[in-house]
């Protein structure tokens, strides 16, 4: 046996083993492994861990193990979990408290979870965090969520104090104002800030300095917490307007706007030679080439002083003639940008791209623009025509996110209309975002839309009457039956196969998705297949407009998704992240509809690595070429996923847009996999995406950002970082 305790806290095992060598652990439910971490977290006695299991195990019960991988050497006594106990009570400190509810402890400053007062279920309930009787934080429970049901407002979400991040222990009590204890309280922690290192190790080419001063930086890290990360005092000190740094065999031509008028003028700091000349105020004649890069900046942005070395070295590694890198926010350097790579549909909604570096070669195909607006979007085009974009993911400036939307507008309009005439360029949901419009000049093509059904004849009504407000009237709707039993259902079914748009389809047999799909595929007469989930509810009549345009509008979209939300209005699908224990994690689970999400995600078409099935348009062609969904490994989940990635080896792109909105009871008809074989059939699942799919590093999110499976996606930071080479 080896040395050790675990114990359980929501629905995450964790605990410590002796020693200094870290271990590869399993936990085990009945003796069926059912996660594996590494424990490597700094603790008093030794090592910790962080082990998370599935739900289902609390609404079963069972008996956990916790052994080193691949051997019988076991950590502590199993553990048991009676099934006659409910979820909420499982592992309480506190039964006879007032309040219920779960805590989550991620490897960080992060603690998260749900409560509900018991003789008053529908208040927001105060929370605070005690250490000693000392407040070191404070909250609201009233974030939406969806467990429990009596109400989807008691959720929170917080970010302890960095001094906590000390090597200590530190037992901590979360309380409500009336001092009644959260069921999970107290909770222990113990932190350390050493791991920034980390941060540091690959950065061989800068000086002790540098790194002595990028460590201070770095040790003001509220680990996470992305909206409270750098200390703006020592930032700004140490980033005077202009400080720059270059190789001496580098020159330089640093171009910024002027702050009053937009118009561009050169600064001529020591470090760097001016080689533009101003002419009439707005524009620049080139002499000769005096220089090897360009650098734009905004208005007062900053760099960091070794930041031209590292812009510099990527391009030159690239080859790519424009480099941007991640930064913070020039009014408020506690917020990060920490951006995705390069994508054109995002940056023409908003651009995020902050200070560049180009080439001169591609400077001087862009030396006509009159203004830093167009200047910039003259040069990413132009950059994404040649040789492409690169994203460094360092830290490395301070940024003007902010932009001079009428500007950016007719830039804009000018650039894209040379590449695709049908466009049109309008203002988004809110400034200073704008939204691209393509028009289709092809006639309008058949839309298949498919929809698999099983009872529940409600769900489908809903689903069909809301098809009434497709503004995009050439579709035919396949409704394929997997086995409905109920009156309602049969009686539906009968009622739309008379409308001369519905065919039915019978798939008899167990349920799988991706079987029913590619049978209903084969049978649909349109060009364009939708994937529909019976549990959706369409909610604006430009839906299926609005996708059809960004799939057909561009040769290399090759699939589209929708922007789905609870009924709650809280986003259920804004796109999908690659990684979170290897598997996948929805985006925008925390975001209201309305809300920017991080750096307006929300709110802009974007690309993304993968979207739901629950919503997805594609080519029957492409589809049909790549053999479809995978039936045989994935026969009800990740078959989207798995999907994508493949069209994605095809060099196509998946967007996805928060202008087609659905509403969705995400598995209401199906259930949750409960059933012995269900949950067997999802374990499965899950190994073969981690076995095809488990090492691959999704270029849409920031490796800055972490891959936690208790916090949502954006949220925080990832402790060391992933591989932060140019992508």
């Amino acid at each position: 046996m080896i040395e050790g305790h675990f114990s359980v806290t929501g629905l995450l095992v964790t605990g410590w083993i002796t020693g200094t060598d870290p271990l590869w652990l399993e936990l085990l439910a009945n003796d069926e492994p059912v996660s594996i971490t590494q424990a490597d977290l700094p603790h008093p006695q030794g090592l910790g861990f962080i082990l998370p299991f599935p739900p289902l195990l609390l609404e079963e019960g069972c008996t956990l193990r916790v052994r080193k991988a691949n051997t019988q050497e076991y950590v502590d006594k199993p553990l048991s979990l009676a099934q006659d106990i409910p979820p909420e009570e499982r592992n309480s400190r506190n039964p006879t408290s007032l309040l219920h509810g779960e805590l989550f402890l991620d490897r960080g400053l992060a603690l998260s979870g749900w409560v509900i007062h018991s003789e008053n279920p529908a208040a927001i309930v105060a929370l605070e965090v005690r250490e000693n009787g000392t407040v070191l934080a404070r909250t609201e429970a009233g974030a939406r969520r969806f467990r429990p049901k009596v109400s989807d407002g008691h959720g929170f979400l917080l970010t302890l104090p960095e001094r906590l991040a000390d090597g200590l222990t530190h037992t901590l009590a979360i309380v409500d104002t009336h001092g009644n204890p959260h069921p999970q309280s107290p909770v222990q922690i113990c932190l350390t800030a050493t791991h920034l290192d980390q941060w540091l190790t690959h950065r061989k080419h800068l000086s002790k300095d540098d790194k002595a001063f990028l460590a201070h930086i770095l040790s003001r890290l509220e680990i996470y917490n992305p909206g409270c990360l750098i200390d703006a005092t020592a930032w700004q000190k140490a980033f005077p307007p202009a400080a720059v740094s270059v190789k001496e065999q580098c020159r330089l031509c640093l171009v910024q706007a002027d702050p009053l008028d937009n118009s561009l003028h050169s600064l001529s700091p020591k470090s760097c030679q001016a080689i533009l000349s101003k002419q009439q105020g707005i524009s620049f004649t080139i002499r000769e080439q005096e220089a090897d890069y360009v650098l734009l900046l905004k208005p007062g942005e900053r760099l960091q002083p070794q930041a031209l070395s590292l812009l510099i070295a990527t391009q030159k590694a690239s080859g790519r003639p424009l480099v941007y890198a991640d930064g913070a926010d020039l009014h408020d350097p506690t917020q990060l940008r920490l951006k995705p790579a390069f994508d054109l549909n995002y940056f023409a909604g908003y651009d995020y791209l902050g200070p560049l570096l180009v080439t001169w070669e591609l400077f001087a195909r862009c030396h006509t623009a009159k203004t830093m607006e167009a200047l910039r979007v003259e040069l990413v085009c132009a950059a994404q025509d040649t040789g492409g974009i690169a994203h460094l993911p360092e830290v490395l400036s301070l940024e003007e996110p902010k932009s001079l939307e009428s500007l950016r507008r007719q830039a804009l309009e000018t650039a894209l209309h040379r590449r695709n005439p049908n466009i049109t360029i309008e203002a988004g949901t809110k400034k200073p975002l704008l939204r691209v419009r393509y028009r289709l000049e092809q006639a309008p093509p058949l839309v298949s839309l498919i929809i698999p059904t099983r009872d529940h004849a409600s769900l489908l009504a809903r689903c069909l009457s809301s098809l009434a407000r497709t503004s995009w009237h050439n579709y035919e709707v396949l409704i394929v039956d997997n086995d409905s039993r109920e009156e309602a259902s049969l009686a539906l079914l009968k009622e739309a196969a008379a409308r001369e748009d519905v065919r039915i389809l019978s798939y008899p047999g167990i349920f799988n998705y991706a079987a029913i799909n590619n049978f209903a595929v084969a049978r649909a007469r349109g060009d364009v297949i939708c994937f529909l989930n019976n549990d959706t509810e369409i909610l604006e009549p430009d839906w299926l407009s609005e996708m059809l345009s960004l799939l057909l509008a561009q040769n290399s979209v090759g699939c589209v998704g929708a922007k789905l939300l609870w009924p709650n209005d809280l986003v259920q699908h804004a796109g999908v992240v690659i990684g979170p224990h290897q598997l996948a994690s929805h985006i925008g689970n925390h975001w209201l509809d309305e809300d920017d999400g991080y750096m307006y995600s929300n709110q802009l078409v974007r690309e993304v690595s993968c979207v739901t099935a629950a919503c997805l348009l594609t080519r029957k062609e492409l589809f049909t070429r790549l053999g479809g969904f995978d039936s045989r490994r994935f026969p009800v989940a990740f078959n989207d996923v798995d999907f994508c990635l493949r069209v994605r080896q095809c060099g196509l792109r998946i967007l996805w847009t928060p202008y087609a909105r659905l509403r969705h009871h995400e598995s209401a008809s199906r259930g949750r996999d409960t059933e012995p074989m269900n949950k067997a059939r999802a374990e499965r699942e899950m190994q073969f995406f981690k076995t095809l799919w488990g090492t691959y590093e999704d270029p849409f999110y920031n490796p800055n950002l972490p891959l936690s499976t208790v916090t949502e996606p954006y949220f925080g930071l990832a402790l060391p970082p992933r591989n932060r080479q140019y992508r």
